[in-house]
């Protein structure tokens, strides 16, 4: 009896071996099937995707946004940027055309000094109107800057949103837990069993 139970479990273990290999070459196989396939569509959906209706080309995008400020952002069908994008621009023309001016009047005053014209209830020291015009100076030199980073900025942000144009950002997320059965491989001459478990997957 303990002579049968032995072979018997022998059989069982080597059976199981044979059925293992049988699988990996099955996985192996398919893999490498799969693999030649995919390398032969890709071109083809590729093309195919950018057939496609909903596929927006980046650089079309970046190239309209530089061209006019905020028609990158018209031709990926965000309408509510366009103002936000005009209205930076505008602002920003404000502050260099205020400082501007106003390093302009406190140059002038500057030259003019101690006959300055200048609207303020108190005589100003020539330190202070050279202080006050380089103030002015490097403020609108900032605005500047400003303006060409907002530029660029918009075009950076014409061109993400063409690449994340069809990109699924819905709240449709849900984990699942359930419970499952492993069964896991023999060890020496003991036969494989099966142990419960839970298994958890991330939908998106």
């Amino acid at each position: 009896m303990t002579d049968t139970l032995f072979l018997y479990k022998r059989i069982v273990e080597k059976a199981w071996r044979t059925s293992l290999v049988l699988l990996f070459v099955f996985i192996i196989s398919s893999n490498a099937l799969t693999q030649e396939t995919e390398v032969t569509d890709t071109t083809v959906y590729s093309e195919a995707y950018k057939l496609d209706s909903s596929y927006q080309n980046p650089q079309k995008a970046a190239i309209l946004s530089a061209v006019l400020p905020g028609l990158g952002q018209v031709y990926n069908k965000k309408y509510w940027k366009v103002p936000i994008v005009y209205a930076g621009f505008v602002t920003l023309a404000f502050f260099i055309d205020y400082n501007q001016k106003n390093y302009f009047k406190f140059k002038q005053a500057y030259l003019d000094f101690p006959d300055y014209h200048l609207e303020y209830s108190f005589p100003l020291t020539l330190d202070q109107i050279e202080r006050a015009k380089d103030s002015f100076k490097r403020y609108r030199d900032l605005c500047i800057i400003g303006t060409a980073g907002f530029y660029l900025l918009q075009i950076i942000d014409a061109t993400v949103d063409a690449y994340l144009f069809d990109w699924d950002v819905s709240d449709n997320l849900s984990l699942k837990i359930e419970p499952s059965i492993l069964q896991s491989p023999a060890q020496f001459f003991s036969p494989p069993t099966n142990t419960f478990a839970l298994r958890a997957s991330l939908s998106f």
